[in-house]
């Protein structure tokens, strides 16, 4: 939910520091955790109702968030 002053609240804060490719592909993921979260309950909901409505957008999105988790 947004905050008071209408912008959304900080989730997390990283210090990035170039000590390796962890420390990026750490960044990366937390960056992109709210797109797979999100992506992953319309997957859930998408395989317990077995219909196929909304199964290309999901698919599309999903595939973005993985590549942003990625770095690509």
């Amino acid at each position: 939910n947004p905050s008071e002053n209408g912008t959304d609240p900080v989730v997390a804060t990283t210090s990035y520091r170039h000590i390796g490719g962890e420390a990026e592909a750490n960044a990366r993921l937390i960056s992109a955790a709210p797109e797979l979260l999100e992506c992953l309950r319309e997957w859930n909901s998408v395989m317990i109702n077995s219909g196929t409505e909304g199964f290309d957008e999901i698919l599309k999105r999903t595939e973005k968030a993985i590549a942003k988790a990625e770095g690509n």
